[in-house]
């Protein structure tokens, strides 16, 4: 793979490669898995499927569509597990997740997931370039799915530093383009499994999840 300059996890992704952390078949229908997401309309909605086993985290599946209602992303969820064996932990999504849409019934992406049966772990907001490091550091422990992230692996091995043409050098922020929905719901992820305390997982209001047992959704988690 050519080297993309000012890549934040080309070293990373790399080394991956050259420990054969890319590979294939590492899901294990035994243990329960996480999802982290990025939530767009216009731009992708990116899911990572994933799962902890020992010290060792499987990044076993990708998710990235444009346009997707949470409808379509609650049956590709289920469908997935139907298909392919998965077994849910928690889905971790971005701090936006949690606002209010006008326009979307003056509910928020958390609210829709609610209704559809699925809990979304809204994440408190986060800094950037800490995340960046944080997910740096936890590819060290990935191994990925050569197959169903191939999409994913070249987001990450893609997102790069945004050049300045107006100094000649690349800054401090992440250009935005096709890699980033992906990297970001990637870095969802990373910031969560390095907090050592539970409690900056924001868990569920009680009342959605009565309200979920009550209804008993066909897509319930």
């Amino acid at each position: 793979h050519v080297a993309v300059i000012g890549a934040y996890y080309g070293v990373a992704m790399t080394a991956a490669e050259d420990e054969n952390r890319i590979t294939t078949g590492r899901h294990d229908k035994a243990i329960k898995g996480d999802t982290w997401w990025d939530i767009g309309r216009r731009d992708p909605t990116s899911i990572w499927f994933t799962q902890l086993a020992g010290t060792e985290i499987r990044i076993i599946d990708h998710f990235c569509e444009s346009y997707c209602e949470p409808s379509e992303i609650a049956r590709m969820l289920q469908e997935r597990r139907e298909q392919l064996g998965y077994t849910y932990g928690s889905h971790l999504a971005p701090h936006d997740a949690g606002h209010v849409r006008q326009g979307m019934g003056n509910k928020s992406i958390q609210d829709m997931f609610y209704d559809l049966g699925f809990t979304l772990d809204v994440q408190p907001v986060a800094d950037v370039m800490p995340g960046i490091i944080r997910v740096r550091q936890l590819i060290d422990r990935c191994v990925f799915d050569r197959v169903k992230c191939e999409k994913g692996i070249e987001s990450l091995r893609n997102y790069h530093k945004e050049w300045n043409d107006k100094f000649k050098v690349y800054s401090d922020k992440p250009h935005h383009d096709w890699s980033s929905n992906d990297a970001d719901a990637f870095r969802t992820g990373a910031v969560a499994y390095h907090d050592a305390h539970a409690a900056r997982i924001h868990r569920p209001r009680p009342r959605y999840q009565a309200q979920v047992e009550r209804r008993g959704s066909p897509w319930a988690a």
